[in-house]
Parts: C-alpha cells; sequence; structure tokens
C-alpha cells in the first residue's frame, strides 16, 4: 500500500480515514483516472490545473504532464462508539435494502428458520434489538459456516490426492497441487515454493490438509479463483454447504439480518491485514441513530471491526493512473506535496474572488495547514 492507494490489473482501492481526508492526484502525458461509479464514500473535486474532465457516466480526468487535482473525501459509514442499549430500526425509505436480490434468499424457509433461532436465543429485552440482532448473526455463522477459498468440490478432489499419499508427502505441496490439477512447472514453482506445511498436519484429516493448503495457495495465486465461475453464492447455497467464500457469507448475513427487519448490504472492496490480503467482500446493516455500520461476517468482525483495514473501490481502467496521495491525519506526506495542495487550493479563485480578496477554499486550506504542522512537529 501507498499513500492510502492500492491497485491491481483491474481498478484501485482507497484506504479512508476514520475522518475526512483530501487526494492528490498528479498527472503525466496520457495519464487518466476514472472514478467508480456509485463509491461507498462522499468524493468531490476541489480544485484542478491541467486536465480535462468528463462526468457523463462516470467521472473521468484525463491530464497531461503537470496537470493535478485534488479532491475531498469522507466515508458514509458511521466509525465511532455506539451504545447497544439505544440502537434502534428505521426502515423508513429502506424496503430495497429489506426485500429479496438474486443473491439474497431473505425469504427462504432455511434462512428464515435460522433467523428466527438468532431471535430466539436472545433475552426478551433484545429480540428486537439491531446491534444484539446483528451480534447474534456474527456469531452463529461463526459457529456454523466455514470459510472456504476455492469451492468445497475441489478441496475434495485435493482431499483424494492427499488419500494417496503417505508420511511426509501428506504435507508436499508441489506432489498435491502436481497430481491435483497438472500445472505447469513455473507456477507449480510459484505456488508449491512458497507454501510450508509443518509435521503437525501429517496427523490432520485429509479434508483439513486439502483445505489448509488450497487457502494458501488461493492466496499466491489467484487463478483458484476460476474455480468459482460455475458457482453459486447465494445465501441459500451457502447456508445448504455450511460453508463458502466472502461473497456467499456476505450474501447470507445480508439475507439473516434482513428477515430480522435490519437494513443490510454488501460491500464490495480489498482487505488487507496479517490474516488475509486481497479482493473481499462485507456488509452494512443500518443500525439508528448512527446510520450505516460496517460488518465482516466472514473475519467474524463487528464490534471488533478494524476499519483502517478495508479499502474500497476507487477507480477503474488503471492502464494509466496518475500518482495519488491520499492526505489525512498521521499520514506519512511529504511537506512539497502538502504545500503543492495548498497551492492548488490558493490558485483555484475567479477574478472577483481576485477583485475582493476572497479564499475560496479557507476550511479546505486551514485543515490541510494544521495537517502539515502536525506532520512537521511528528518528524
Amino acid at each position: 500500500m501507498a499513500g492510502g492507494v492500492i491497485a491491481d490489473a483491474i481498478q484501485s482501492y482507497i484506504f479512508l480515514p476514520k475522518q475526512k481526508a483530501f487526494v492528490y492526484a498528479e498527472f503525466s502525458d496520457g495519464d487518466s483516472l476514472v472514478i467508480v461509479p456509485d463509491p461507498d464514500y462522499s468524493i468531490k473535486e476541489l480544485a484542478s490545473s491541467g486536465i480535462k474532465s468528463s462526468k457523463w457516466f462516470v467521472s473521468e480526468y484525463k491530464g497531461k504532464k503537470g496537470g493535478e487535482a485534488l479532491f475531498s473525501i469522507s466515508s458514509e459509514f458511521y466509525r465511532g462508539d455506539i451504545n447497544p442499549d439505544e440502537s434502534y430500526v428505521s426502515r423508513k425509505g429502506m424496503e430495497r435494502y429489506l426485500g429479496e436480490d438474486d443473491d439474497v434468499n431473505t425469504l427462504h424457509e432455511s434462512v428464515t428458520d435460522v433467523a428466527q433461532e438468532i431471535r430466539n436465543q436472545l433475552p426478551e429485552a433484545h429480540k428486537d434489538n439491531p446491534y444484539a440482532l446483528t451480534e447474534g448473526v456474527i456469531d452463529w455463522i461463526r459457529g456454523n459456516i466455514e470459510y472456504i477459498a476455492v469451492p468445497r468440490r475441489i478441496i475434495n478432489h485435493v482431499k483424494e490426492t492427499v488419500g494417496w499419499l503417505s508420511g511426509e508427502e501428506r504435507t508436499d505441496a508441489y506432489k498435491i497441487l502436481k497430481y491435483s490439477f497438472g500445472l505447469n512447472e513455473e507456477v507449480l514453482e510459484k505456488v508449491a515454493g512458497n507454501i510450508q506445511l509443518s509435521a503437525y498436519w501429517r496427523e490432520s484429516s485429509n479434508y483439513e490438509i486439502a483445505k489448509e493448503l488450497m487457502t494458501k495457495a488461493n492466496n499466491i495465486w489467484k487463478g483458484f479463483q476460476f474455480f468459482w465461475l460455475d458457482e453459486e453464492c447465494s445465501a441459500q447455497k451457502t447456508l445448504e454447504e455450511k460453508a463458502g467464500k466472502c461473497v456467499g457469507i456476505s450474501n447470507l448475513f445480508v439475507a439473516l439480518s434482513r428477515n430480522l427487519g435490519i437494513p443490510s448490504r454488501t460491500v464490495s472492496g480489498y482487505i488487507g491485514d496479517r490474516y488475509f490480503g486481497g479482493a473481499h467482500t462485507w456488509t452494512v446493516s443500518d443500525i439508528q441513530p448512527y446510520g450505516w455500520v460496517e460488518a465482516d461476517p466472514t473475519m467474524h468482525r463487528f464490534t471488533d471491526f478494524r476499519y483502517d483495514a478495508y479499502a474500497y473501490r476507487f477507480s477503474i481502467n488503471n492502464d494509466n493512473l496518475p500518482k495519488l496521495t491520499v492526505i489525512e491525519e498521521s499520514c506519512n506526506v511529504s511537506g512539497e506535496e502538502f504545500e503543492s495542495a495548498i497551492r492548488l487550493l490558493e490558485e483555484d479563485r475567479n477574478w472577483l474572488d481576485r477583485l475582493f480578496g476572497r479564499i475560496k477554499h479557507r476550511y479546505e486550506i486551514d485543515f490541510l495547514s494544521s495537517l502539515k504542522e502536525q506532520s512537521e512537529s511528528e518528524l
């Protein structure tokens, strides 16, 4: 991660601070920035120079060498403290987040049965409390749904290979992957060469060895994700299998939450922490009086959700992405970049502003100046 933005071959993602932040973009010839449609945050162009912008279907910015732009950005999700006893549900205007979608089988009989089980386990005073119900959904998923990096049929296929082997070969990633998939030598060396299964695993079941191996392999080579292309990741299917990837587990969380009367939806982005790194799906639920509150049912995070580990879809078409710097509290940004952002704001004035000596972006300039002073004092 560099400057709060991380990119893959398809799109880039941005890590958002607890409060407001700025994104400073420096363009070279041919660079372009295409903001994703319907982002999960508020973003506003404050000032720009030397770029052309188009805002028909998506916001697109094209620049040449020396072009620059500054955006303000803030999360639309609540990130403060919550008093569970004060939480309640308001369904007004939330109909679209309470019904069924293609993969969110809110009213399926099996989903209804689990939702009722979760509600019945709560004390009478908490049976309609959205905070307590959300905790209940997370706890139920923790105890009943298994995260799998690849479809269970693939794990079972690898399990059969492990069953043919004995002794040290039971944890030999190279042989297991070669016999299971016939991967070419280059991929085999890349994947198996970075996997170590300790002797401890030799005494584990064939399934557990296969699951652990495929989890590690998937983190190294995303080609294994193609096995999901023909797989259903609905809430109903995840419930039937008692297992799924992050998409299926999140769909199940949303279906259960909606069945319990809590407006909810999924969020797609990127997670980067010591447990996992890569594209990811998690959820938000509307819990009043706070608004949208995040949870990660795959990682079983709700009360301990770590917003700093999650990045949100930012831009698409990354072939010629400009240099992007996120400026926020406690960020590692040079004084030069602070000064460039402040200068851009100071110069963004029309002739009337200049005539009367008005500063158009006084609040933003003062905020950036205070961040610059804070950054310098920490050096």
